[in-house]
């Protein structure tokens, strides 16, 4: 498991991105692009090469087929398939596998968390088989890990390490640390070896293997059409089963709600509580409300409300994801990660709320008193959601969604790069206080895109004699200052001293000779007055720094992405719903948008009134957030019986539908509706429903647009 402790020999390591390299070359009939695998694994060519390396060390060491390398593609033997994997699938992978840092925390947290047998530095030193000082490295990594999340790591020679704090959320944090180990079919076998092994240090009569089965059995009794669990979904139950063998410890759950009782869920977690004490184990009584909440937020099969309602949370959790960046301005990195995350707790949480389970956060106060900062932020970013199931979460449950924040936040801070850079930026953050994070996270993703590199130091550290030494100073510093290169900043920046940071920077960047930002800023000065161009043109470098990755810089016209069936000619009386079913109907289908775009279209309308009449009697819709449309796409609908909508002095003969996934790609469309719509012929013609058939109506908007481009 390791390398620390091996004396003289090579060890043929295996690790997860080797493995994973076979599996992916298994599933894909034995060969594939480089290219390709690289893009999957992460990996550079190099990096790929190297693993190719080690995996043949062990393949050759076994007599069997190695992997090839012919500079464009891999290619591995499926013949030997059953060889390679009886071998992996054995205690080979156990004496053999290498844990990186990350999977060493995680099993540190896994054997602390459930060994009934007392874990000292010794017994870890010897389970993964690396030397003191790395486990010292690696204790000090995890207890920083821990508390980001509410809980803390704790040592003593008679107990060895124990994790203490609230019990749902170390539950939850055992089955993330499994995850870990769940990126292939190989890793996952060899830490449910590890996970086995500790179930049988615990002297259990029952085997793992047949409680599985018999727990299985137990739920194929209760199981109808509408309610088996998908396997990823049963493994997942059976893990959180054993925990509540393993663990001693049961969270403060309570269902007042009695009626309750009589539901389905509830009686199968009854019913497996009562077999598992019938079987001896000790297990108390309350964890039948903490495994009732498991199984009613498990994913099933052939349920298609149950579908509904994933979708539902999937989209709640981007949208919550993304209002907290917007009011923290800042970004997350590796977002798609946080929301899978998050994922596993607002599972829970919506099904608590559905279904009246109250939680007790004995954490809830220190919470608030460490991360204020943070529990205000996530609770705002919750209200802007407008989700009926979260308008009136307890402060207990904010209290969790704010520690995984405050946890991403102080991760994301520590994995800032320090590039070499002709100018040094110095971050001055304030002692103990989690809100240093923040000002960290939003100065860095501020100034990325210039390539600057960072230093960081407490405001007790900083002297005024060390701004001398940087290009730009910038955190908690004394406003009395002599210096204009050192701005003081707040918890989160407000837009004048955002606008001060970024004209600051305009003397180190390239900007004015970047050709994308050029073309860009010429679209938008012809149809804007532009207040401040300097402040601009760097939010604009720093937009399309941050979009380089995409797969296309090209901005698209209208007439690029519209075709004469994305136009509506409505000759009957129809309310504004109506239009919208219709005009976005296809836009759903063929998942341009997600469903509920034209229901949020609804509500801002609403909410907002005629939100988006971009010229008289035109009215241009557009969902509140990105989040809400996969693809580029546009529909425009002349009315011939105009609308009168709330709170508008004008008739809306015509209406647009925009669906734009970022905030670039559609800036050359909005050029060209500007053009369409100051031409008065075309307004009179709409206006007066002069369009006797869309392709009359596209062949008028292709002559305008190709004589103005």
């Amino acid at each position: 498991a390791g390398t620390d402790g091996i004396e003289g020999g090579i060890c043929m390591e295996l690790n997860r991105q080797g493995l994973s390299l076979i599996e992916y070359l298994y599933d894909n009939g034995g060969q594939i692009q480089m290219s390709q695998i690289c893009k999957y694994l992460s990996l550079s060519k190099r990096s790929l090469l190297y693993q190719v390396d080690k995996m043949n060390d062990f393949l050759r060491e076994n007599q069997l087929s190695e992997i090839v390398s012919t500079g464009q593609r891999i290619m591995l033997s499926v013949e030997e398939q059953k060889k390679v994997e009886k071998i992996l699938f054995s205690q080979e992978i156990k004496n053999r596998y290498f844990l990186s840092a990350e999977e060493r925390l995680a099993l540190i947290t896994i054997v602390v968390a459930v060994s009934h047998i007392p874990f000292t530095t010794e017994s870890l030193c010897q389970l993964m088989d690396i030397s003191k000082n790395t486990l010292v490295t690696d204790i000090a990594a995890l207890k920083k890990k821990l508390t980001e999340v509410g809980l803390f790591l704790h040592s003593s020679n008679k107990t060895g390490y124990e994790i203490s704090g609230d019990e749902t959320t170390l539950r939850f944090y055992v089955i993330e640390c499994l995850r870990v180990f769940f990126g292939n079919k190989y890793s996952k076998y060899y830490i449910l070896s590890v996970y086995q092994e500790l179930y049988q240090k615990g002297g259990f009569s029952e085997s793992y293997s047949s409680l599985y089965r018999k727990i299985m059995n137990k739920m194929d009794m209760f199981a109808d059409q509408n309610s088996r669990y998908t396997q990823e979904a049963l493994e997942e139950i059976y893990l959180h089963i054993t925990l509540i063998i393993l663990r001693k410890k049961v969270p403060d759950i309570t269902i007042h709600q009695e009626e309750e009782h009589t539901k389905q869920e509830y009686q199968l977690a009854r019913a497996i509580m009562l077999d598992l004490q019938k079987k001896g184990f000790s297990v108390q009584k309350k964890n039948e409300n903490y495994l009732t909440e498991i199984l009613l937020s498990s994913r099933r099969q052939n349920n298609r409300s149950h579908i509904f309602v994933e979708e539902n949370l999937i989209e709640f959790t981007m949208r919550l994801v993304d209002n907290f960046e917007k009011l923290a301005m800042i970004r997350l990195e590796s977002k798609k990660e946080y929301i899978n995350k998050l994922l596993l707790h607002i599972r829970p949480m919506y099904y608590r709320l559905k279904y009246g389970i109250k939680i007790h956060n004995i954490l809830n106060q220190e919470i608030q008193e460490k991360y204020t900062m943070f529990f205000h932020l996530t609770k705002k970013a919750i209200e802007l959601t407008d989700q009926k199931y979260f308008n009136e979460l307890s402060d207990d449950e904010v209290s969790y969604l704010c520690i995984y924040f405050a946890g991403w936040m102080n991760q994301n801070v520590s994995e800032i790069g320090k590039e070499d850079a002709p100018y040094k930026i110095l971050l001055v953050v304030s002692d103990g206080n989690s809100t240093s994070s923040l000002i960290q996270l939003q100065l860095v993703n501020l100034l990325k895109p210039l390539h600057f590199s960072y230093d960081v130091v407490s405001s007790r550290q900083f002297m005024s004699s060390m701004a001398e030494k940087y290009a730009l100073v910038v955190g908690d510093i004394p406003r009395e200052n002599t210096f204009s290169h050192v701005i003081p900043v707040s918890a989160i920046l407000t837009e004048s001293q955002r606008n001060r940071i970024l004209q600051w920077s305009i003397r180190f960047s390239n900007m004015n000779n970047d050709d994308d930002l050029t073309r860009l800023y010429d679209i938008i000065q012809m149809h804007c007055t532009i207040h401040d161009e300097e402040i601009l043109k760097v939010k604009l470098f720093s937009f399309l720094n941050e979009n380089s990755g995409t797969e296309s810089s090209q901005i698209p016209s209208l007439l690029q992405i519209m075709k004469v069936n994305d136009l509506f000619l409505f000759s009957e009386k129809m309310d504004i719903d109506q239009i919208l079913f219709v005009m976005s109907r296809d836009f759903v289908i063929k998942k341009i948008v997600k469903a509920l775009y034209p229901v949020n279209i609804l509500h801002l309308l609403q909410t907002m009134g005629a939100y988006g009449e971009i010229s008289k009697g035109v009215l241009l819709l557009h969902a509140e957030d990105v989040s809400y449309c996969n693809g580029l796409g546009i529909r425009i609908g002349n009315l011939e019986y105009p609308l009168r909508l709330s709170g508008n002095p004008h008739e809306i003969h015509t209406i647009i539908l925009l669906s734009t996934p970022d905030k670039l790609k559609h800036l050359r469309i909005l050029k060209n509706l500007s053009q369409l719509f100051r031409n008065a012929d075309f307004l009179n013609r709409l206006e007066k429903g002069m369009f006797s058939t869309k392709e009359q109506m596209y062949k008028k908007i292709a002559q305008i647009l190709s004589t103005e481009e």
